[in-house]
């Protein structure tokens, strides 16, 4: 609802009501009317958040934000921001919240600056063994976004199963403005070390039966249409099974290494 301000050459408003809902997603509805105002030298929506119906009602109910601006003088704004959005909506099996914000500006130039974090809180996977499902704990972890004149860098730092640690960083130096420039050097670095692969299939719930060793080192260079990856991948003492396709896989060893004379393969 809104009307026609003649003096700034301004529609000015509110969004009163928006339903989505989808599967895999449920029920999200407007928390609160939000004003809007769009005209020929701007335009912008003041913070406006989706919650989630069902959980409602509880104290922490999930909740989607947005809010944004245009003006030809300054550019374009955007903030979003989610809030106790549970993983059992994806991974039936696995407890924890993600929460994140991301903060970003356009400039009328072109050049691209942005802020951001999403964490994972730390929660339980249901594995099934035996008779009972058997939880085991995850320790969550956080990536940090970060978008300047030194172009995009981000870093992970997660604790997916028990005991185990992946960290991760990634620099695009040359991604700093829009459009973005065909040629796209990356650097970057993962480290895994997950000394029991048990609580595996609470994020993959096609396997069955998880065990093993994985351990890795990967470094990343080149280009985004030629990235390079070089470093070593070991898997000790693994099994699975996948019911889906009939396969029961035991006693797997695998070691993967870069071969020196033809990088990045």
């Amino acid at each position: 609802t809104g009307g026609l301000d003649a003096a700034q050459s301004d529609w000015r408003g509110q969004l009163d009501s928006l339903t989505i809902n989808g599967t895999g997603i449920g029920r999200w509805a407007l928390a609160r009317p939000a004003a809007l105002r769009v005209g020929t030298a701007g335009a912008e929506l003041q913070r406006s958040c989706l919650q989630d119906e069902i959980a409602v009602s509880t104290a922490k109910p999930a909740r989607a934000c947005v809010a944004g601006s245009w003006s030809a003088e300054s550019g374009s704004r955007l903030t979003l921001d989610l809030q106790s959005f549970g993983l059992a909506r994806w991974l039936p099996e696995v407890s924890g919240d993600l929460n994140g914000e991301l903060a970003g500006a356009l400039a009328p130039d072109g050049a691209l600056t942005a802020s951001g974090q999403v964490d994972v809180s730390a929660g339980e996977l249901g594995v099934a063994g035996g008779q009972a499902s058997q939880p085991l704990r995850h320790g969550g972890g956080t990536l940090d976004i970060r978008i300047g004149p030194e172009g995009l860098v981000a870093e992970l730092d997660f604790e997916p199963l028990q005991d185990g640690r992946l960290r991760g960083d990634l620099a695009l130096p040359q991604l700093n403005r829009l459009p973005a420039t065909d040629l796209q050097p990356l650097t970057g670095r993962i480290r895994a070390q997950l000394p029991d692969l048990g609580g595996l299939q609470g994020w993959v719930p096609q396997l069955e039966a998880v065990v093993g060793r994985l351990d890795s080192d990967f470094t990343l260079a080149g280009d985004l249409r030629q990235p390079e990856v070089t470093g070593e991948l070991i898997l000790t003492g693994g099994a699975a099974e996948v019911p889906a396709a009939g396969l029961r896989l035991q006693d797997i060893q695998l070691r993967l290494h870069d071969d020196p004379a033809r990088p990045g393969q």
